[in-house]
């Protein structure tokens, strides 16, 4: 635990705006961010390759707070921007200073994303003072390599739209570390995912932010350290990966895409870059959250995740009779988020 408050002190501190100030992600805090969430399970929403490539709008922001990174979000599905924190200093004082600030400005007092790792250091009576909530669709699924990697340990009705796939392809299917350096590699991915948005039938809105975080992932990619990994089928790209090596032996699954018309390109891709990632000693891979997204979901608990990385929500508690009704989930008279005694 040392070890994390002297990094985020002597590194954090000295290069970083300290709250309320903040400044833009850019690539140049790779290093940094990379160094403190290194100390922490490697949630998704703290992981600098996420942040990076999805801030599209240039909203996303850092700062530090009593030696802690506070990081203003832009909502995942809509709705304006969050706080949220990764660091064990004076996390009770920070998380105050956080609800003022949101009440001195007109905003909602409450954070979101917070790991488990986090709540967990919270002490007793913190944990009484404020109202944390399990936020089950940001949970991050932790898929075993071992596991994927062996077709009797993968769920059957994916077993069996592998098995598919290879007896109508045979040696046809063909998987292969992609070469993110050249410019074809980038244009076959581009193209598949064209492809992909034709077949499912997306509208341009619809697609336009994720597409354009894979663009920067790839514009980026040696900066970044990315790895991409795909199925080709006669030569035509079919399937690919975008991930990232981080620490605790997982592997980061960023951005990837199937050609849906083609029934099982999804379970050969996992099942071969699960045996790919062995080579490379990985033991698990980070598929991140589902953000509440029915389809997804289902899609993502089929992979069997050995278990998730939890995050939480946390608001202000409220004392028998006084409640400011600014908090979620209160009404005038009825507060829903009383402390317990």
């Amino acid at each position: 635990m040392c070890l994390i408050r002297h990094c985020v002190r002597t590194i954090c501190v000295n290069n970083l705006p300290v709250f309320p100030k903040f400044v833009q992600i850019d690539i140049r805090h790779k290093k940094l961010l990379q160094e403190i969430a290194g100390h922490f399970p490697p949630y998704s929403d703290f992981n600098f390759v996420s942040m990076f490539t999805w801030n599209i709008e240039g909203t996303l922001a850092i700062a530090t707070l009593n030696e802690n990174i506070i990081v203003r979000f832009s909502s995942y599905t809509g709705g304006g921007n969050f706080f949220s924190l990764l660091g064990i200093n004076k996390i009770t004082d920070t998380i105050d200073t956080l609800f003022q600030y949101c009440k001195e400005v007109g905003t909602v007092p409450e954070l979101k994303l917070i790991g488990e790792a986090i709540i967990d250091l919270l002490p007793k009576l913190a944990k009484e003072k404020y109202v944390i909530k399990e936020d089950r669709d940001n949970h991050d699924y932790i898929l075993s390599a071992i596991n994927m990697s062996d077709l009797t340990k993968i769920h059957r009705k994916k077993r069996t739209k592998y098995n598919h796939f290879v007896r109508k392809h045979g040696t046809k299917a063909i998987c292969n570390e992609l070469n993110l350096d050249l410019e074809t590699t980038h244009a076959e991915i581009k193209q598949l995912l064209v492809d992909w948005q034709k077949t499912r039938g997306r509208k341009d809105k619809d697609i336009e932010r994720e597409f354009s975080a894979i663009n920067r992932c790839l514009a980026h990619s040696k900066e970044l350290n990315i790895l991409g990994y795909g199925t080709y089928v006669s030569g035509e790209l079919v399937a690919f990966t975008l991930f990232e090596l981080v620490h605790n032996k997982t592997a980061m699954l960023h951005f990837g895409k199937t050609n849906a018309s083609l029934q099982g390109s999804n379970e050969h891709l996992q099942y071969n870059l699960a045996k790919y990632l062995r080579i490379l000693d990985v033991e698990l891979m980070n598929n991140e959250q589902d953000l509440g997204i029915e389809g997804l979901r289902k899609s993502k608990e089929a992979s069997l995740p050995v278990y998730f990385l939890k995050k939480y929500t946390i608001v202000p508690g409220c004392l028998p009779g006084k409640c400011s009704n600014i908090v979620p989930g209160c009404l005038p008279g009825k507060c829903s988020n009383m402390i317990r005694h």
